[in-house]
């Protein structure tokens, strides 16, 4: 029963979407319809990769911060260190491979 009645909303919301499109002469194609991705490519001169490698460049460097300002002992336990280090030892590969994409992308890798 339940699962009827979401289909039945689904439906009735590509429903009301089409509708609208139709009454407001929006060009079909700028219509974001459930299950497909959304962008934020506001540029159209700026390649969708070049976003990506820029958000995932980004997300890195402020990973690579949160580990790095992680303490060296936790509750007591220096295991903790030992695994800290042996993260941010792993962070220079995965940080030469962002900058390889970012590179065969044309984008300019220096650090901020």
């Amino acid at each position: 029963m339940n699962e009827e009645i979401l289909k039945k909303l689904g439906y009735n919301n590509i429903a009301l979407e089409m509708l609208l499109k139709r009454e407001t002469q929006i060009d079909p194609d700028d219509i974001i319809m459930p299950g497909q991705p959304r962008t934020i490519n506001n540029n159209p001169d700026q390649d969708q990769t070049q976003i990506s490698l820029e958000n995932i460049h980004q997300q890195f460097l402020t990973l690579s911060q949160t580990i790095k300002s992680l303490p060296d002992e936790y509750d007591g336990d220096d295991y903790f260190g030992d695994l800290k280090t042996e993260l941010i030892s792993s962070l220079f590969k995965v940080e030469l491979k962002i900058e390889s994409l970012m590179s065969q992308a044309g984008m300019d890798t220096s650090s901020d």
